[in-house]
């Protein structure tokens, strides 16, 4: 891969600009509020420290800087240094700080660096050290570059490899958005300057932190964030709403975030629990590369436990459900203590006790129904312990059943329950 292939392939994404902005004064009330770090309880202070990349006589850039937490940490450990960032609110935070804290070295600039002339707003070949951390500022090979042009000596992108985000992944899934991919920048990034003759230096760092917001601040923060990527519609807020009541707990929703290289994202993870729920750590999934390559439609849960999701693989449709033990409504059957009891309805097919390499006996259901006038063939699964019924529903049109019954059979032949952490 060449230079002029990284920057075809990293290009800026198409946002909203607007909601971008909103989005940031949103949160600003987070990022404004905060102690300041130092060497001795953050990894990234060290790190420059350590490494020599700051020192008392350097002019130094903070890209993306937020409410200005970098910005003023280091300001004892340089000459001057600057903060820039697109949202209004984040520098009025990072002003009323730098006054409260009596700090007279530092500047704050309110500025998209996207769009940002670097000759016209005199920061070519400025600065001693420009840093990025965890910002979306950086997101293509212009922008990087602008870090690069703009210092003299040194630049630290500090990026994530692999996040997860509790609440606003499973958000994702609901409204059907585009999956996260693996954060791409980093390697674009290394890739460009090796290309260029540099010899980059790499350092990791494993990071969880969490935060709580009310459920109405949480509404409007995932609200505007989505909104930068899509505009959404007042269905998709009644979902967005639903959701958050779900796991919601006293009034809070808590946002759970890792970054790092090994915090690898996986499809079988199909749900994390409520607040409330008793010990929630099973759930039900198949081996099959069928349904782990499927696609996925969408997804309920709630604090009690229950959760449905919905794929789509080909012409086959299928949800998978944990609820409480007996609470289903429609499976002709239950189990209770390993054995298997009535039959409530006499027009499904119910076949004995699977074969299968499971702890609790699993039971099927085939049969037929109707909709939209087609012929419908439906297959059931239920597997039961003594707290939670598990259910994966398939279904396909009966004009395709033929042609996919291999499918479904390796789907279901791979069930199994999984306990998760």
């Amino acid at each position: 891969m060449n230079i002029n292939e990284i920057k075809l392939k990293w290009r800026l994404k198409d946002q909203d600009k607007e909601a971008n902005i909103n989005l940031w004064d949103e949160k600003a009330d987070y990022f404004g509020n905060y102690v300041i770090p130092t060497s001795e309880n953050d990894e990234f202070i060290k790190l420059l420290k350590e490494e020599n990349l700051i020192n008392k006589d350097f002019k130094v850039l903070d890209v993306g800087c937020g409410g200005g937490k970098y910005t003023l940490a280091l300001a004892q450990e340089c000459s001057y240094i600057y903060g820039i960032d697109l949202s209004s609110k984040m520098i009025d935070y990072a002003n009323e700080n730098k006054r409260k804290l009596n700090i007279d070295n530092t500047s704050f600039i309110c500025d998209d660096w996207h769009e940002l002339d670097m000759n016209k707003s005199n920061l070519y070949k400025n600065f001693d050290l420009v840093f990025a951390s965890m910002t979306p500022a950086i997101q293509s090979a212009s922008t990087f570059a602008k870090m690069n042009e703009a210092s003299k000596k040194y630049c630290v992108l500090r990026c994530n490899i692999r996040r997860k985000d509790f609440v606003y992944d499973k958000l994702s899934k609901i409204l059907n958005l585009s999956q996260k991919e693996e954060n791409l920048n980093f390697l674009y990034a290394f890739n460009m300057l090796y290309l260029q003759g540099y010899t980059p230096r790499i350092n990791y760092e494993e990071k969880t932190w969490s935060y709580k917001e009310t459920l109405e601040k949480a509404y409007s923060t995932y609200v505007k964030k989505i909104k930068t990527i899509k505009t959404i519609n007042g269905d998709e807020e009644n979902k967005i709403s639903e959701f958050l009541k779900g796991i919601s707990n006293s009034g809070y929703v808590e946002e759970e975030i890792n970054v790092g290289c090994n915090n690898k994202n996986s499809k079988e993870e199909i749900v994390e629990e409520g607040k409330d729920t008793p010990s929630v750590n099973l759930i039900m999934i198949s081996e099959s590369k069928y349904f782990t390559e499927s696609e996925f439609i969408d997804e309920e849960n709630s604090a009690d436990g229950y959760y449905k999701q919905s794929y789509k693989y080909e012409d086959i449709k299928f949800t998978v459900e944990r609820m409480k033990h007996k609470e289903y409504s429609d499976f002709p059957v239950y189990i209770e203590d390993n054995e298997i009891y009535d039959l409530k309805y006499s027009d499904k097919n119910i076949n004995d006790e699977m074969n299968m390499d499971l702890s609790s006996p699993a039971i099927k259901a085939t049969y037929m129904t109707k909709v939209d006038d087609k012929e419908v063939f439906s297959e059931d699964i239920l597997i039961s312990d003594n707290q939670w019924d598990f259910r994966i529903h398939l279904e396909i049109n009966l004009d395709k059943y033929d042609e996919n019954s291999s499918i479904i059979e390796d789907i279901v032949k791979n069930i199994k329950i999984e306990e998760v952490s």
